[in-house]
């Protein structure tokens, strides 16, 4: 069973970061360029590393 609260904290993390980065880029493109390259990275450290 996931820890449904750091799920929660992790969400908003993620959010507010993605927020603050767009604000600072400005740019829709590129902040889908990144959040696809970070999705691919969890992707992989799971795997390889079993982080999660």
């Amino acid at each position: 069973m996931f820890d449904l609260i750091s799920i929660i904290g992790i969400l908003i993390v993620a959010v507010i970061i993605w927020v603050l980065l767009s604000l600072f880029f400005k740019t829709m493109k590129l902040m889908i360029k990144l959040g696809l390259i970070l999705v691919i990275v969890l992707v992989i450290a799971h795997f390889v590393l079993g982080i999660f």
